[in-house]
């Protein structure tokens, strides 16, 4: 049971920075899909695009999370 929440944990950390090195920790800015450039108006390619970025970079936060959550409560409890 300890080992496997430790392997779960290691996963998650893993599967997790890999997401994050991806697409990257989501910004508060430009996120509307806006050309500022040539005045076009919205692109709804870029719109899917960033709110795929923004999802997977946000569960790739969470699954860092989730390991951290595993390795403190293997700290904790793992060990006696």
């Amino acid at each position: 049971m300890i080992f496997c929440l430790k392997i779960f944990g290691d996963v998650c950390g893993l599967i997790g920075s890999l997401l994050i090195f991806f697409f990257g920790i989501p910004r508060k800015i430009d996120t509307e899909g806006k050309n500022n450039m040539v005045f076009l108006g919205e692109d709804q390619d870029e719109i899917k695009k960033i709110e795929r970025y923004k999802i997977l970079g946000n569960f790739g936060i969470s699954l860092i999370a989730l390991s951290f959550v595993c390795m403190l409560f293997l700290d904790f409890f793992g060990a006696k």
